[in-house]
C-alpha cells in the first residue's frame, strides 16, 4: 500500500512500465509496479517524491495501527508526506532487515498520537534535513540498538507536552526508550519536553541543536556535548545528565525528584 501511494504521488506511467507478466495492464500493471517498487525499496531502493502525497488510511503492525509503514529498508528523499488519519503513530520506519533506511529533505506532517516511530532493529537510520510536524508527539526512538542518527531535523510537537498514561502519548518533540541509541547532532526540537528519556537502557546524545522545552532523564541517561536550550533540566528517579558544554538561555534550573510525573 506504502509504494501504490508513492507511485501516485510522483506520478509513475504504468503504461510504461515492463512486467514479467506481459498480460497486465491497467489497475493490475499499477499494482504490480506498486510491488515491484516496494521490493526495490526492501533491497535498499530509492525514491524521490517531487511532490505530496496524502494517506488516510490504518495499517495494523503489532498491534498498532499507523498511516505509513516502511519497515525493511531503502532511502526516501524529497516531497511532503500527509498522514491525515488519527492513528495510535503516523509513519513507522524500522530497519528489520540488515538494510540502512536513509530520509532526506521530507517534510511528515501528522495528527496521531505521535508522528513518527522508529526502530534501528539491525541497521542504521538517518534522518537529515526532515521536518516533522504534528498535532501531538513528534518523534518516538523506540527501539536499538542500532543508532537513530539525527541531522538538522526540525520537530515541532503543537501541544508542547509528552506524557505516558497507559499507552497513550502526547504532545511533546522527542522521546527514546527500551534500548534505542539515538545521536542528535543538529536541529530544532519544540515542545513541553523537547527530549524525554523514559526509564530505559536508551542512550541519548545531544551533540548540537536548539531544544525549547525541558530535557529529562527519568531513571535514564542523557548526554550533552553541546546546544542551546531554552527550558529546564530535568533528572528523575536515578536519571543522569552529563553536561559538557552548551547555551542555556533561562536561569539554569536542575530539577531532581522521585516518584510520579
Amino acid at each position: 500500500a506504502n509504494a501504490l501511494i508513492l507511485l501516485d504521488a510522483i506520478g509513475v506511467d504504468t503504461s510504461s512500465v515492463v512486467h514479467a507478466d506481459p498480460s497486465l495492464s491497467g489497475e493490475a500493471a499499477r499494482l504490480k509496479a506498486a510491488d515491484n517498487l516496494q521490493a526495490s525499496f526492501d533491497k535498499g531502493g530509492e525514491i524521490t517524491i517531487q511532490g505530496s502525497v496524502t494517506s488516510n488510511e490504518s495499517r495494523s503492525k503489532d498491534g498498532v495501527d499507523y498511516n505509513f509503514n516502511w519497515a525493511k529498508g531503502g532511502n526516501l528523499s524529497g516531497g511532503e508526506i500527509n498522514l491525515n488519519g488519527d492513528f495510535d503513530m503516523g509513519f513507522y520506519v524500522g530497519t528489520e532487515e540488515a538494510t540502512p533506511v536513509k530520509i532526506d529533505s521530507t517534510v511528515i506532517n501528522s495528527v496521531s498520537d505521535v508522528a513518527m516511530s522508529a526502530k534501528a532493529l539491525n541497521e542504521d537510520i538517518t534522518l537529515s534535513n526532515v521536518k516533522l510536524t504534528s498535532d501531538h508527539g513528534g518523534l518516538y526512538a523506540s527501539e536499538g540498538p542500532e543508532e537513530l542518527i539525527l541531522n538538522n531535523v526540525t520537530i515541532n510537537a503543537s501541544n508542547a507536552a509528552w506524557e505516558q498514561t497507559g499507552s497513550k502519548w502526547l504532545d511533546s518533540a522527542g522521546i527514546a526508550s527500551n534500548d534505542a541509541k539515538v545521536t542528535i547532532n543538529n536541529g530544532f526540537y519544540k515542545g513541553t519536553y523537547a527530549v524525554y528519556v523514559a526509564p530505559s537502557q536508551a542512550d541519548v546524545t545531544i551533540k548540537d541543536g536548539t531544544f525549547v522545552g525541558v530535557v529529562q532523564a527519568d531513571a535514564a541517561e542523557i548526554t550533552i556535548e553541546d546546544g542551546t536550550f531554552n527550558g529546564n533540566l530535568v533528572s528523575a528517579n536515578g536519571g543522569l545528565i552529563t553536561i559538557n558544554n552548551g547555551t542555556f538561555n533561562m536561569p539554569l534550573r536542575f530539577i531532581l525528584y522521585t516518584g510520579g510525573k
